[in-house]
């Protein structure tokens, strides 16, 4: 894979989906307005964007996407443009409702900012415990029409499970995805590259970072950099994809 990095007013889909299996970052700021700055060889980069190929290790990278699934994967119905109209065969507003608590479930209470709709990829069977699903932030809960707004179109047919960004389940989901990268690799990563997304640091976790904290309990002493970013790029379901509040994680092995 190709470490990638780049400004936001330089993410250019068509260079991402190219080049190969990409990850890394999207530069960010801690108030998320820019200016952005990508720098390659000591020298800031115009075009905004760069890339590297490192060579003499078995990098395996990981994605945590962290989130508590509320429901079970269930058929799309019916969709338009980025409204989810049916899902499971009842209304999408009703079949998200119907997993929040009672003090949630009036449409000016559901806690948008949190939820997000997911959508499994691969084998059924264990997609959600192995981490293998795309997720899309809910942008409304409409009560005119029952429709949830999505951030991105999807298409009938998919499977579709709601789910809500928490704490402790993103821990979870770190543990388990040192788990799968550890599998098979000969011996301990020798270094880590991390990319985490600026809405899942320290604030998210109550005022220290848990994935770090994680990943320094896990292999103690290894050096490990990164950034918290915009974005994350990583490569999932056959394509360099565009994630928000995860973790990219490569580790460096010894060649088998």
């Amino acid at each position: 894979p190709v470490l990638t990095f780049a400004a936001p007013n330089a993410l250019d889909m068509h260079w991402l989906m190219g080049g190969g299996a990409r990850y890394g970052g999207v530069s960010g700021d801690a108030s998320g307005q820019g200016p952005y700055t990508v720098w390659s060889g000591g020298r800031a980069k115009n075009g905004g964007r760069c890339e590297l190929a490192l060579a003499g290790a078995d990098l395996r990278v990981g994605v945590s996407q962290g989130v508590r699934p509320l429901s079970q994967p269930a058929g799309i119905g019916q969709v338009e443009g980025h409204d989810v109209r049916m899902v499971g065969g009842q209304s999408a507003l009703a079949s998200l409702t119907r997993e929040l608590p009672l003090s949630e479930r009036a449409p000016d209470r559901i806690p948008t900012h949190l939820l997000l709709a997911g959508v499994t990829y691969g084998e059924p069977k264990r997609a959600l415990e192995e981490g293998r699903f795309h997720l899309l932030p809910v942008i409304s809960a409409n009560a005119g029409d029952r429709s949830v707004t999505v951030a991105g179109q999807l298409t009938p047919g998919l499977d579709l499970f709601w789910a809500m960004r928490q704490p402790k389940a993103a821990e979870h989901d770190m543990r388990a995805m040192l788990d799968r990268q550890g599998q098979g690799a000969n011996g301990k990563p020798r270094f880590g590259l991390i990319f985490p997304c600026m809405g899942r640091g320290p604030y998210f976790y109550g005022g220290v970072d848990r994935d770090l904290q994680i990943l320094k309990e896990r292999y103690p002493g290894m050096p490990f950099a990164g950034f918290y970013g915009n974005g994350e790029i990583a490569h999932l379901d056959g394509a360099n994809r565009l994630l928000q509040y995860s973790v990219v994680l490569g580790l460096g092995y010894d060649p088998g």
